[in-house]
């Protein structure tokens, strides 16, 4: 868990929300893939920005300076005609599903919200909730399915030790082993146990943690 120095950006990358109230913002003072990372642990959705998004909306768009350490995140209110522009960024580079059509007149921020909240998965969650069952994986590997992890993730609580993937310059270096200190929904606040315990209170989404056996008699 070595902390570098952020990079600076060299690709602009917007993070944006995709729940009432909506928000978004371009990503600065670290890379792109750091960007992707922080927007995976803070459940919002990233997407490089190009020419495709009209500068009128490009315009309106706020920065919001991070750090690879960035324990919360907040992005600046924005218009749904801005997320909607963004969302069909994220559509064409694959980060989420086409939303469908709702109700006459196209809510397609509101669609968007029921889209990515799904898609927008990290990559061994979302291939577990489209497995039936445990599939082992070319190394050997398996992916856990929803049938076979039951409600195990809802019953997390206050107090819990599990564990929590953590970045380097955007790259992932590990699971270790984090406490819950609060929770927001499924956004949890950790602190790092043992040899790491002094350093700052983060936030994990749900869908991103880990479990121990309640066997495996790991010390704090």
């Amino acid at each position: 868990m070595s902390r570098k120095p952020a990079k600076l950006a060299t690709t602009h990358v917007a993070l944006f929300t995709t729940t009432e109230p909506f928000g978004a913002a371009i990503a600065t003072g670290v890379d792109a893939e750091t960007a992707y990372a922080l927007a995976h642990s803070f459940a919002c959705v990233a997407v490089a920005l190009d020419d495709r998004l009209p500068e009128g909306r490009l315009a309106r768009l706020k920065s919001v300076a991070l750090t690879p350490n960035t324990e919360a995140l907040s992005l600046p209110e924005i218009e749904v005609d801005v997320i909607e522009a963004l969302t069909e960024l994220a559509v064409q580079q694959g980060h989420i599903k086409r939303p469908p059509d709702r109700a006459a007149g196209g809510d397609q921020a509101g669609a968007a919200a029921d889209v990515a909240e799904s898609e927008n998965a990290a990559g061994a969650t979302r291939e577990a909730k489209e497995t039936a069952s445990a599939v082992p994986e070319a190394d050997g590997t398996a992916i856990l399915s929803d049938a076979a992890a039951g409600d195990l993730w809802a019953r997390i609580a206050v107090g819990h030790v599990v564990l929590a993937p953590d970045y380097n310059d955007g790259a992932f270096c590990g699971f270790w082993l984090a406490q819950v200190r609060a929770m927001r929904g499924d956004v949890l606040t950790l602190e790092w146990t043992g040899e790491y315990a002094d350093q700052p209170s983060f936030e994990r989404h749900l869908s991103a943690l880990g479990l121990m056996h309640p066997g495996c008699g790991v010390q704090q």
